[in-house]
């Protein structure tokens, strides 16, 4: 998708165009994606002038917000649905990007049972679809009920391209015969960008580098800072974070999303670098308790300690939490618009990007 767009304070005016280039190789296609950025109302703009051809660029100091809804809840995949509908309304409500993964099961429900929201986010000029895994897919960190460590080199290439390019099994936890997988994602929303974590690192290179060349440029990390530009396995760039705010675990604490960022922008020093806070939630956080609803499935307890190995009995897909009172509902939504809500009412502060912006600043 080549989008172009026009800014000024407080809204923002945009065409678009997608190109898509697709080479067909044996059981892959290769997609190219270009983009410029998708900024909405942010300031912080160096209005320098451009050579030709340069197109709108990031400043080489301030805060960038990421923001992230993970996907994954097939157990309640209506509750699922309109929550990822509200959040992209959000988004385009005040023009500030998110980058929206889901998992190939969840993927392939939304395609069948909300095509429309599929379409619009396909299309959208804020939000960008990206791709993760969750379990019975055996490179899940912790979760290889293959012992795919053993495997060779090529066998294990061999099993991840198989797991790409079909639909997952939540009950066998293999391939199924039916198109599924991040190529099935690609083919649907016509480009591939970012994925999730990789998996342990004894086959997290072999499986970074299925993704890349299915079409992959970034890669999610956990667990300590990631700089721009910064490369990971299997040519793939980590996308950069130098604070990792789990938004959903403030909303017992408050429901000013302002109070939340300004509470942590003391530990990030901006004033000379770039500074990247990625702002999560996933869609259940906003109506179920007790965590992934589905845990119960893949797990023998909540921390998620010792796997359980299949047949899975999928008929637990919702026993893992429960659906939150209104009350509750309400203090999510309240939590996260505001946040939203600030970064885009404090555009010479913050610098709102997402995956197809950091692709575009990347030449990528």
């Amino acid at each position: 998708m080549l989008a172009a767009f026009f800014h000024k304070k407080g809204f923002a005016l945009f065409f678009a165009c997608a190109i898509t280039i697709t080479v067909l190789g044996g059981a892959f296609c290769a997609t190219f994606f270009f983009s410029e950025t998708s900024l909405g109302t942010n300031a912080l703009i160096d209005d320098s002038p451009k050579e030709d051809g340069d197109g709108e660029r990031f400043p080489e100091f301030g805060y960038f917000p990421i923001f992230s809804l993970n996907v994954h809840d097939w157990g309640n995949i209506d509750e699922s649905i309109a929550a990822t509908e509200r959040v992209l309304d959000i988004h385009e409500q005040y023009g500030i990007p998110v980058d929206i993964y889901f998992t190939d099961p969840l993927f392939r429900l939304y395609v069948e049972k909300a095509p429309d929201l599929i379409e619009r986010i396909k299309t959208s000029p804020i939000a960008t679809a990206a791709y993760h895994i969750r379990p019975p897919t055996p490179y899940y960190s912790g979760f290889d009920f293959l012992d795919l460590s053993a495997m060779s080199q090529d066998e294990l290439r061999t099993t991840v391209e198989n797991y790409e390019t079909h639909a997952l099994s939540l009950e066998t936890g293999k391939p199924t015969d039916e198109p599924g997988g991040y190529q099935y994602f690609i083919n649907t929303i016509g480009y591939g960008l970012g994925i999730g974590t990789t998996g342990p690192r004894a086959v997290g290179r072999v499986v970074a580098e299925v993704y890349s060349s299915m079409g992959a440029k970034f890669m999610v990390g956990h667990g300590k800072t990631f700089a721009f530009g910064q490369k990971a396995l299997g040519g793939l760039y980590y996308r950069p974070e130098d604070y990792d705010l789990k938004l959903y675990e403030s909303v017992q604490q408050t429901q000013d999303g302002g109070t939340v960022i300004e509470h942590i922008l003391p530990s990030l020093d901006a004033s000379s670098s770039r500074k990247f806070i990625g702002i999560k939630y996933h869609e259940n956080n906003f109506y179920s308790t007790g965590g992934t609803p589905w845990w119960p499935v893949y797990w023998t307890a909540q921390n998620k300690e010792i796997i359980l190995y299949p047949p899975y009995d999928v008929s637990n897909g919702t026993s893992g939490g429960l659906i939150q009172p209104q009350a509750q509902q309400n203090l999510n939504w309240t939590l996260y618009e505001s946040t939203v809500q600030y970064i885009a009412e404090h555009p010479d502060t913050f610098y709102a990007v997402g995956l197809r912006d950091l692709a575009n600043e990347l030449g990528i």
